[in-house]
């Protein structure tokens, strides 16, 4: 097989996208297998008696797994490349190991053999290498989903945040002006009530708590104060909650566009000509023959060709060619497109001629296609 080629197979495999069918997705099916037989391993290994009577076994699992991610982990960083240009070259693989998931496989894989050079004990490596259960969630449409509604509503929460800090330390001074002369042993600084303030919100871990305030308007300032804990978790919760159910909406309609575009490219298909009663692929399809015959709204149809990137919107004034009549109509085109130009016969010739203007005037599209067949170009 092509050195290429396999390559380009083993990139489609490590796309994360289980709906992209190369090799007939056995590689996906045994990466999460060895994920799970690997935590499985792991977690067998805490009970004493299975690891003594067992533990043969158990270090057999042990071996062949990071062996397998081994190899598994380096073609994905070989590979990268393809599905992120941005991680091209050595210091773009330099990068990507150090993303959320590039890190993950990079410490739960090669940790194995950290212990080869550095005294480190045997539990720290294994605990390292329980975090490739997290490679799972690449491959989860519902992490995607989290993940995408903690972006889309990073800059919500980040303001509910400020909002909070800067109420809170207000609060905690006037706090301070009401307990001072009560308690002066206790509160006899400003930094006293903003951190009894702060960590009465995450269940007061360090003990501020054992000095609650005991004027009126102190108790009153830690009633707000309690009040304000459950909105730092309950207006983010709601943001969080908000964004899913915004990123689900956004998965369906792109779901429904997909849909839609390939029920639009099925209408790009040979049809008789009824002038010269010849099978031609049509050059365009009216938008009233696509509402007609796919049963679809306009402003479907636009979203569906908005979505896909082979196909188009024109007036058909400015599709036709000059000699025939001007008709302003809505039409739809389809085009195969390989660059972010256009598409592109590859001939690995040095010189590429483009044609610029071959979607208005297509006798130069015609012209230079041909002359980069004859000269063998681009």
């Amino acid at each position: 097989m092509n050195i290429q080629k396999f390559k380009a197979d083993l990139a489609l495999v490590f796309d994360d996208d289980t709906k992209t069918i190369v090799y007939k997705n056995y590689l996906d099916y045994t990466i999460w297998g060895f994920i799970l037989l690997s935590t499985v391993e792991i977690f067998l290994s805490t009970y004493k008696n299975i690891s003594e009577q067992y533990g043969g076994i158990l270090n057999f699992i042990d071996l062949i797994t990071t062996v397998f991610f081994t190899v598994e982990v380096s073609l994905r960083i070989w590979t990268i490349d393809l599905l992120e240009p941005k991680y091209k070259g050595f210091l773009g693989r330099v990068r990507y190991c150090l993303s959320f998931y590039g890190l993950i496989d990079f410490i739960s894989t090669y940790s194995y053999y950290i212990g080869f050079f550095f005294t480190i004990p045997v539990s720290a490596l294994k605990a390292m290498r329980v975090a490739r259960l997290l490679r799972i969630f690449r491959f989860m449409r519902s992490f995607r989903l989290l993940t995408a509604a903690l972006a889309n509503k990073g800059k919500e929460m980040l303001v509910s945040l400020q909002f909070l800090v800067i109420i809170t330390i207000i609060l905690s001074f006037v706090l301070f002006f009401a307990e001072n002369e009560a308690q002066p042993e206790v509160y006899s600084d400003g930094l006293t009530p903003v951190l009894w303030a702060f960590m009465q919100y995450i269940g007061d871990p360090g003990g501020f708590g054992d000095y609650p305030p005991v004027t009126f308007v102190g108790r009153i300032i830690a009633c707000i104060i309690g009040v304000l804990g459950i909105a730092i978790f309950a207006v983010p919760a709601g943001l969080i909650g908000s964004g899913f159910t915004d990123e689900i909406e956004k998965e369906d309609k792109k779901e429904k566009n997909e849909i839609n575009a390939k029920r639009i490219l099925s209408g790009f298909w040979y049809t008789k000509n009824t002038e010269t009663a010849l099978f031609a692929v049509p050059r365009y399809l009216r938008m009233p023959w696509l509402q007609t015959r796919l049963g679809l709204s306009q402003a479907q149809i636009i979203e569906a060709v908005a979505h896909s990137p082979i196909l188009r919107l024109k007036d058909l004034g400015t599709a036709q060619p000059n000699s025939e009549p001007v008709v302003s109509e809505l039409i739809v085109e389809t085009f195969p497109v390989n660059r972010p130009y256009g598409c592109c016969i590859d001939r690995g010739s040095n010189i590429t001629i483009v044609a610029t203007t071959s979607a208005t005037e297509p006798s130069n599209g015609n012209f230079c296609f041909y002359l980069a067949l004859l000269g063998g170009f681009n």
